[in-house]
C-alpha cells in the first residue's frame, strides 16, 4: 500500500507528536516489507528527522508550509486532492485531524481530547480549531486510534462514537531508554546541561497542564523542612509554552537551587533520567504520558498523577498523587529521598512496567489497522 501521513504537527523529536511519528516510521518499515509511506511535514521537521536514516525507498518526505494558518488550509482543503494525485491507498492523520474531503480510506490517531474536556489548559485559538477538527475527523475516519483506554472512553463519552470504531494502540518506549553506566556519557551530559551531582528531575513544556507551579512549590516547601535536599532540574525549554510567567517567577525566588534547562535532546534524555534521584511528573491531564514511562525504563523512581491516563500507563510502578494537592507531591518527594527501600522497589517495578510497551508492537498493530481500514473501502 501507499500510505500518506499527515504529520504536519511534527516539529522535532523533543515533542510528543514528533516522538510518536518518528518511532512508528522507524518500526513500520521494519515489521512490514512492502508499504511505502509518504510523510507530509514542515521542512524543519524533515531536517530534524534526517538523523534517523529512514530508507528512502520506503519513506518519502513532502515539505509543507510551517505557517500555521496556511498549514490548516492545506490540511483541510488541499491534502485530499494531493493524496488523490499521488494515488494514495490510505491516509493516516497522525495528530487529531483529517481533511474536510475524503478521497481514500482514512485512519486518525487521537492522542487526547483535552481541548474538549479541559480547554482552560490551552490557548483559545487552538481550542476553537481542534474542537471542530477532532469532532469532524472522528466522523470521517474509517478507524479511530487512541493511545490509551482513557482517551477511548472520553471519545465515546463526549463524541458518542461507537466503541467498535475506536481501537486502542498504546505508545512504546524506545530501546535507548535503558540503564546507562558509561562515565563518559554522564560527564558529557552533566557539562552540557549544567547538572549537579544529585538532582530531582521534572520535564515538561512550561504551561498550565504540566503543573510545574506545584512541582516548584512542593520542592520549596520540602526545602524548608529539609534544607540539604538535591537541587531541582526542570527540562522542557526556556521561553516556550504559555501562561508560564508564574513558573519563572517561582523559580527565580529559589535562586540556584532550581535549574531550568533548554530542550534536552532525545539522545541525551536517557542519560539525564539515569542521573536523577527521582522523576516528578504530576501532570493535570495526559492522553498517554511518555516521560514517566521513559524514566521507568531508565531505572528512576517516578512520582506522577492519579488522574487521566497515567494510572493506566504507570500501573503500580509509580507513586501516584493528587496533582492538585501540593502537599502530596512534597510528601512523595520526601518519601523517596528518605526511604531507600521504597526507591529501590519503585525502580524495580518501573523497569518491569516499561517492558510492557514496545514501538515494534505498536507498529505491528497499526499495520493491521491500516489493512482493516483499506479493506472497508
Amino acid at each position: 500500500m501507499h500510505i500518506a501521513l499527515d504529520a504536519t504537527a511534527v516539529r522535532s523529536l523533543n515533542h510528543g507528536i514528533g516522538t510518536y511519528v518518528a518511532n512508528l516510521l522507524l518500526n513500520l518499515v521494519k515489521v512490514e516489507p512492502d508499504n511505502h509511506y509518504i510523510s507530509y511535514m514542515t521542512k524543519q521537521a524533515i531536517e530534524n528527522l534526517q538523523p534517523l536514516n529512514l530508507p528512502a525507498e520506503r519513506v518519502t518526505f513532502r515539505p509543507v508550509t510551517g505557517i500555521r494558518p496556511l498549514r490548516i488550509i492545506w490540511e483541510q482543503f488541499l491534502l485530499s486532492n494531493t493524496t488523490d494525485r499521488e494515488c494514495i491507498d490510505l491516509l493516516w492523520g497522525c495528530h487529531n485531524t483529517l481533511p474536510s474531503f475524503k478521497k481514500c480510506p482514512q485512519v486518525v490517531t487521537i492522542h487526547d481530547i483535552g481541548m474538549l474536556r479541559v480547554p482552560r489548559f490551552y490557548p483559545r485559538a487552538k481550542v476553537d480549531y481542534f474542537r471542530w477538527a477532532i469532532t469532524h475527523a472522528v466522523q470521517r475516519a474509517d478507524i479511530v486510534v487512541t493511545v490509551s483506554t482513557f482517551t477511548k472512553s472520553e471519545l465515546i463519552d463526549v463524541l458518542r462514537l461507537p466503541e467498535s470504531k475506536v481501537k486502542v494502540v498504546m505508545n512504546g518506549v524506545r530501546s535507548h531508554y535503558r540503564l546507562i553506566s558509561n562515565p563518559a556519557d554522564a560527564f558529557r551530559v552533566r557539562q552540557r546541561y549544567n547538572l549537579p551531582p544529585k538532582f530531582i528531575f521534572s520535564l515538561g513544556v512550561p504551561e498550565p497542564k504540566k503543573n510545574l507551579e506545584r512541582v516548584i512549590g512542593a520542592y520549596a516547601d520540602l526545602k524548608k523542612r529539609r534544607p540539604d535536599i538535591p537541587r531541582l532540574v526542570i527540562g522542557g525549554g526556556k521561553n516556550f509554552g504559555w501562561k508560564n510567567r508564574r513558573i519563572y517567577q517561582l523559580a527565580h525566588t529559589l535562586g540556584d537551587t532550581i535549574i531550568l534547562t533548554d530542550f534536552i535532546s532525545h539522545e541525551d534524555l536517557p542519560v539525564v533520567y539515569n542521573l536523577a534521584e527521582m522523576f516528578v511528573f504530576p501532570s493535570l491531564y495526559e492522553g498517554f504520558g511518555l516521560p514517566p514511562l521513559e524514566a521507568m525504563a531508565c531505572g528512576v523512581p517516578v512520582i506522577s498523577s492519579n488522574v487521566a491516563s497515567l494510572p493506566e500507563v504507570l500501573d503500580d510502578a509509580a507513586l501516584l498523587v493528587d496533582p492538585t494537592r501540593q502537599e502530596e507531591i512534597m510528601d512523595a518527594m520526601e518519601q523517596i529521598l528518605i526511604n531507600p527501600g521504597l526507591s529501590h522497589r519503585l525502580k524495580a517495578r518501573g523497569l518491569v512496567n516499561a517492558e510492557r510497551f514496545s514501538w515494534r508492537k505498536t507498529a505491528q498493530t497499526m499495520i493491521a489497522i491500516f489493512r482493516d481500514a483499506a479493506g472497508k473501502a
